[in-house]
């Protein structure tokens, strides 16, 4: 792959095995056999601790690994947030469980965990399979209109269906790189709202900055291919679905966490699984990743929200 062709591919795209099996199956064989791998993978979860692709491709690509990245996440949580085993944790946009599986094994009799998601059918199989044998989890489908979700609330107007201080720690990944800015600054807002002072909170974000555009030869040239749609301090991918990728200067994610009440700990860290180590081989699925940034903040020991 050439580098100038570095943004030619859609990270959702088809690709190996499943791209071969789809040029040379007719579409009912390969119904079937997704339904077959569909009911296979629920009945190996016990053991093999994954969902099924067909419920993991909604919220991410084929090539991200969910088991290792849920691994490295949780380790992350620890290792730079301070999760503790007693903490009672909110996750944002939970999906399929991608962290909660590997929390089941650290929080101890006291911790909590609640994650919420627009994916009903993610939430379902959470449900039946997580919070049914574990009473300290619990999912809720958010009422959220989204590009692919015609009914809800705006997200920009959303509030949190949680009370007032109820959490030790949040995690958001991923959901910040499909807000725009008024959504993202609701969501900062809800999760200043929920935590507890001195709560301690970790997002992933894809990150530029105005330094490097200013002194890195080609920048602004690669950020207007992943990112077309400049909006001045945050960009977008796609106009007809603009929170299919969104991307924010540096800056203006410290200004939108001051705005909120939360302290960010400084440096942004490369998120533990977003990150350049997973882009396949096809590399222009996730050149973007290059991008990725996890930050990690906290909220003041005391003084009420903003």
């Amino acid at each position: 792959m050439k580098v100038a062709e570095a943004d030619q591919a859609h990270p959702y795209d088809v690709h190996g095995l499943r791209s071969v099996t789809a040029r040379i199956l007719p579409k009912k064989a390969r119904a079937m056999l997704s339904e077959l791998n569909f009911q296979a993978e629920k009945a190996a979860f016990k053991w093999s601790r994954t969902p099924p692709r067909r419920l993991r491709l909604h919220i991410s690509p084929d090539w991200f690994d969910f088991r290792l990245t849920g691994r490295d996440q949780v380790e992350f949580l620890v290792q730079k947030a301070g999760l503790k085993p007693e903490d009672h944790v909110l996750d944002v946009a939970c999906g399929v469980g991608r962290i909660a599986i590997p929390l089941a094994d650290f929080l101890n009799s006291e911790g909590r965990y609640a994650g919420f998601d627009v994916f009903d059918a993610g939430i379902d199989w959470c449900r039946k399979n997580i919070s049914a044998n574990d009473s300290r989890f619990s999912f809720l489908v958010a009422n959220v209109r989204t590009d692919f979700r015609p009914q809800g609330a705006d997200a920009s107007a959303y509030a949190f269906e949680y009370d007032d201080a109820s959490f030790d720690f949040c995690y958001a990944g991923s959901i910040f790189t499909h807000l725009t800015e008024s959504e993202a600054r609701n969501y900062l807002q809800q999760i200043r709202r929920v935590l507890k002072p001195g709560g301690r909170f970790v997002s992933t974000w894809l990150t530029y900055s105005d330094m490097e555009i200013a002194h890195i030869p080609g920048m602004k040239a690669r950020l207007d291919r992943l990112w077309p749609f400049d909006q001045g301090g945050w960009r977008y991918r796609n106009d007809k679905s603009p929170g299919e990728s969104v991307a924010y200067e540096q800056g203006r994610i410290r200004d939108l966490y001051r705005a909120a009440g939360l302290t960010v700990i400084e440096p942004f860290n490369a998120d533990a699984s977003y990150n350049c180590a997973r882009i396949p081989a096809t590399r222009s699925m996730g050149i973007h990743l290059h991008h990725s940034a996890s930050l990690v903040a906290v909220v003041p020991p005391a003084g009420p929200a903003p």
